[in-house]
């Protein structure tokens, strides 16, 4: 009876055992290194993609080290990079894990090269990274939501194409996927923004900038900032961007052209922006910048909307080097049409200096 229990009790720690064994291998150096290889080609015959790992370094539970991680898609001689990453460190909860939750005390990415494709039906983003650091917790991947409580992006370039300006997406998906963030700090960084259509796009260069209370809804387009604090930089804004901000100025008309809008010295306070199109809206606390017509706008707050049918200004005061005005404007996009033309109104209080005049004559 003792010889049966005590082959039983065998049978069935050695499994677990094993389990263990094996476990606490995979944090020797050269077991990692073949458990890579094994897993990049299982992943690689898998997505169709080439996935590569030149080292790996994991620590319990799962503080992990990677360098140099590519990931590639097609082939010679149309080959494009998903993903080059020179550096990426992580460090990750272990048992929220098992329920289907991530809780991400720090990831760092240094040196990346990054291209969304089509995977994303709502956006494409693609772009250099020089470092890119975040905690995250409260990442539910069944629920598809994801929480950011600190996002920091330092000497990058990123050009990101919404909705319709991207490829149409033909696979069959239910993806939902809902992103909030608590804080976002950009410093000398360009971001580029190519709106529905493909034609109206945004450029901008941040010295330093600090976004707050952020939301991304991917798949209903839905897009809003709580605050934003930007100082110092570019914006340039309207027809003729193309990938990371260069710029057709051939069409530009001579002086101010709101086609073609082109801001330096800027400094930005905002306290809300939404963007579910065809509607933007944004609240400026305050603005300063320099515009490319030479016009000088030293001081500017106001609440400014737009959808497919109308634009107003509401409650503006701009002050520039020559003039001070507040006004309320309201505008119909058709209000110039020939035939059943929209109305306009404009209630404006104060004083124009001749050199602005100028600008817009």
């Amino acid at each position: 009876m003792k010889r049966t229990l005590r082959w039983l009790a065998i049978a069935i720690l050695t499994p677990i055992l094993l389990f263990i064994i094996l476990t606490a291998l995979l944090y020797f150096p050269p077991i990692q290194n073949w458990a890579v290889k094994q897993v990049t080609a299982y992943a690689s015959h898998e997505t169709g993609m080439d996935i590569s790992i030149e080292r790996v370094r994991l620590a319990f539970p799962l503080d992990l080290e990677v360098d140099g991680f590519k990931v590639l898609k097609g082939t010679l001689p149309a080959i494009d990079t998903v993903a080059d990453v020179k550096r990426l460190v992580a460090d990750v909860r272990l048992l929220p894990l098992l329920k289907g939750q991530v809780e991400i005390d720090a990831l760092e990415l240094n040196e990346a090269r990054v291209n969304t494709l089509d995977f994303i039906p709502a956006a494409r983003i693609r772009g250099d990274i020089g470092r890119l650091y975040l905690q995250s917790h409260g990442i539910n991947l069944k629920a598809e939501t994801v929480k950011l409580n600190e996002a920091v992006i330092e000497h990058s370039r990123l050009d990101i194409a919404l909705s319709d300006s991207v490829p149409e997406d033909t696979t069959e998906t239910t993806s939902d996927w809902k992103i909030d963030i608590d804080k976002l700090a950009l410093t000398k960084t360009r971001l580029t923004l190519h709106l529905p259509g493909d034609t109206i796009g945004v450029h901008t260069v941040m010295e330093h900038a600090i976004v707050r209370n952020a939301y991304l809804g991917l798949k209903d387009g839905l897009y809003q900032v709580g605050q934003l604090d930007w100082d110092g930089g570019s914006l340039d804004y309207g027809l003729g961007i193309s990938a990371f901000g260069r710029r057709d100025d051939s069409k530009r008309q001579r002086g101010f052209d709101a086609d073609y809008l082109s801001m330096t010295d800027l400094h930005l306070g905002v306290d809300s922006l939404v963007v579910a199109m065809p509607q933007v809206s944004v609240k400026v606390r305050a603005a300063s910048f320099k515009e490319k017509s030479g016009l000088d706008v030293r001081q500017f707050s106001g609440l400014f909307a737009m959808d497919d049918t109308k634009l107003s200004l509401s409650k503006a005061h701009v002050q520039t080097a020559h003039s001070s005005l507040d006004t309320d404007f309201q505008m119909d996009l058709n209000t110039f049409d020939s035939e059943n033309p929209g109305m306009l109104y404009a209630d404006i209080d104060g004083k124009i200096g001749k050199q602005d005049i100028q600008v817009f004559a």
